[in-house]
């Protein structure tokens, strides 16, 4: 897959996001649950896809058309 370690590292944050407003923020506020739950799933998922696209965007560690330049010319292969 494609850039693994960064989407890898958006879930782990999505993770991180849902449990600290879920759990965290209900014992340290007036927040119930529920709602800090709720809040957290929609930062979670917020934080998915902004890695996902910043997944698909930055070109792949060891990609082959960085690897095929022309030593002479300066340019692609």
């Amino acid at each position: 897959m494609k850039n693994r370690s960064t989407i890898m590292q958006g879930l782990y944050i999505a993770i991180g996001l849902f449990l600290g407003n879920a759990v965290a923020l209900p014992l340290l506020s007036e927040k119930t649950f529920a709602s800090g739950a709720r809040e957290g799933a929609i930062a979670g998922a917020i934080a998915i896809g902004l890695f996902a696209i910043i997944a698909a965007v930055k070109p792949a560690k060891g990609d082959e058309a960085a690897k095929n330049v022309d030593v002479d010319s300066g340019g692609p292969a």
